[in-house]
């Protein structure tokens, strides 16, 4: 961060110009939120909205148009909620090197707190929005801390 600054400091534009070359070009950003938040499916040449087209049927007094049925939905939810049941879907085995009380008390706590299902929903998280943690600590207000 300290080199930003002083390349900034010495020459402002060249240290811009060279931070925009790794930027994204506008139009493609712009067509992808046309076509993922307003649903726009004629962007590629493979999409419903070019595929399938509005038509002229019959002749003379009984032509009429026909228009196509284009349906936008989005599966995303349905794709990450599947992938999520394959890495997650049956619950994980713990099984620890040394069987003792240790291993039994961390057995019993991750039935629980239903970390297999805390797992699930972090992996749901991670493929949703790229990225997620688990941060695991100790409840010191309980007895036995």
């Amino acid at each position: 961060m300290n080199e930003l600054i002083v390349m900034l400091q010495q020459n402002a534009q060249s240290t811009i110009d060279s931070m925009t070359v790794a930027a994204k070009d506008k139009s493609k950003i712009d067509l992808l939120i046309k076509e993922y938040k307003q649903h726009d499916r004629s962007q590629r040449d493979t999409q419903i909205g070019k595929v399938q087209n509005d038509k002229f049927v019959g002749d003379g007094a009984k032509r009429r148009l026909v228009r196509a049925v284009r349906i936008p939905l989005a599966f995303q939810r349905k794709i990450v909620d599947t992938a999520a049941a394959f890495e997650f879907g049956a619950p994980v085995t713990l099984k620890p090197s040394v069987q003792n009380n240790l291993s039994n008390l961390i057995g019993k706590l991750w039935k629980v707190n239903r970390m297999d299902a805390k797992l699930q929903l972090l992996t749901k998280i991670k493929k949703s929005q790229t990225q997620a943690a688990l941060q695991l600590r100790p409840d010191r207000s309980r007895s036995g801390y």
